[in-house]
């Protein structure tokens, strides 16, 4: 883009997606950098849609605008994590999901923090502090690490842990950039910066990662993540999304068929749109996903949230004109 006129002006901004499972958001926090380093200024992430647990997708959601650093006029695709009943999503999970332990101990992370920030839902935080030491202890060994310092370090994962091994300058501009972000990052809170390494294996045995990758089952009965806390992560993370003029594109029937939905009618976006709004109600615009694979189109997708929000008792007409305008303020 910077050796070839005009461009810019052809690329408009930047999709992306991984498996939801296997590589976070952080995964590309380097390359976004550098994509915004060359002029691209609008994004599209997908996140909140492929989960174990409702609190590692609303973790995907809030990690994808924090580590990729998304700003107005951006959008999260699916965002399914921040829609959804907890109590209905845990009826389709039969009442237990199983979770490598290390994704456990970061969503338990990820939710201490919210509280905590948002001085919400004080009395559990007690009980979250106690799991998040234990399942710690389990995997490091060390009474030293903390909330606090795995909080800490969490925040760090938009650094790239290559980096470590690019010395103190590199003559390619974009290189030296991660090494100067690294480098910042190791002086200011070199306990964070040790256990963000020690996450990727460095200075650590390989019996310490497999106790991290080790399966731990959650049941819903006796889960500290109760459906109280996690309605009110879904409230901080549309609120993050409406603080940053972030829309949803929101795919009603890529959702349907591979969600937990059982009918249009039933989609979660109808609570952004019908009279249950949330305090903080997302931007939300209709998007078709892959079409040749669902057999539908756009004006499809708007047939079938029409149909929904009729069903909801909701005003149509006027919704899908809000729809409309959503889809032309944040188009690229």
């Amino acid at each position: 883009m910077r050796r070839t006129e005009k461009l810019s002006e052809l690329i408009r901004g930047v999709d992306a997606a991984s498996n939801e499972r296997h590589a976070g958001p952080e995964v590309f926090a380097q390359i976004f950098r550098r994509l915004r380093r060359a002029g691209v200024k609008r994004f599209t992430y997908h996140a909140g849609e492929d989960f174990i647990h409702l609190a590692s997708g609303l973790r995907a959601i809030s990690e994808a605008v924090h580590f990729l650093d998304l700003s107005a006029g951006c959008r999260i695709g699916h965002g399914t994590a921040a829609g959804l009943l907890p109590e209905r999503w845990w009826a389709v999970q039969g009442g237990a999901v199983v979770q490598p332990l290390e994704d456990r101990l970061d969503d338990l992370v990820f939710v201490w923090g919210v509280l905590v920030q948002r001085s919400i839902l004080t009395d559990r935080i007690p009980l979250l502090e106690a799991e998040i030491r234990r399942l710690a202890m389990q995997i490091w060994k060390d009474p030293a690490i903390t909330p606090e310092i795995l909080h800490r370090a969490w925040q760090l994962r938009h650094l790239d842990p290559i980096t470590r091994t690019y010395g103190k300058y590199d003559v390619d501009p974009d290189r030296n950039e991660e090494i100067k972000l690294f480098r910042a990052s190791e002086k200011r809170d070199p306990d964070a910066h040790a256990q963000f390494l020690r996450r990727h294996g460095v200075d650590v045995d390989g019996d310490t990662l497999r106790r991290a990758d080790q399966p731990v089952l959650i049941e819903q009965k006796s889960d500290v993540l109760t459906p109280n806390i996690l309605e009110a992560v879904q409230s901080y993370v549309l609120e993050l999304l409406q603080q940053r003029n972030i829309g949803i594109e929101t795919l009603p029937s890529s959702n349907v068929r591979i969600s937990i939905h059982r009918c249009y009618e039933d989609h979660h976006a109808v609570r952004w749109l019908a009279h249950d709004k949330p305090p903080c109600p997302p931007s939300v615009l209709i998007g078709s996903d892959d079409p040749g694979i669902f057999a539908t189109n756009l004006r499809m997708e708007y047939a079938h949230m029409k149909r929904a929000l009729r069903a909801a008792g909701a005003n149509a007409d006027a919704e899908l004109r809000e729809l409309s305008s959503a889809a032309k303020r944040y188009r690229f």
